[in-house]
């Protein structure tokens, strides 16, 4: 894994418009041996350098959702519904919150 900030913001946006069981994969095979701790690092850093990106914060909850980090993922798409209630993947957002709070 790479600590290049524009890999990690390359690798972020490589997931754009991909369907959910589809991003982590994407993320694991991006980086050979990525773990989803990996995963989850990448994308903190993209979230860090473009905090106003919602889809970065979008994926960073789904792959919190995936390591079983359920605070972490509540907090990440809770704050991209938040300041962008409309975005692309709203509905995805609301589905797997609902699913944390299920």
């Amino acid at each position: 894994m790479t600590d290049d900030p524009t890999i990690a913001l390359q690798a972020a946006e490589a997931l754009r418009g991909l369907a959910p069981e589809y991003r982590v994969a994407l993320l694991m095979t991006k980086f050979e041996g990525c773990s989803l701790d990996e995963a989850a690092r990448t994308l903190q850093q993209a979230v860090s350098l473009q905090p106003d990106d919602a889809m970065k914060h979008y994926l960073l909850g789904v792959v919190q959702f995936d390591r079983g980090f359920a605070d972490e993922a509540r907090r990440e798409l809770s704050e991209v519904l938040r300041e962008q209630p409309d975005f692309e993947h709203a509905d995805r957002a609301r589905a797997l919150l609902a699913r944390l709070d299920g």
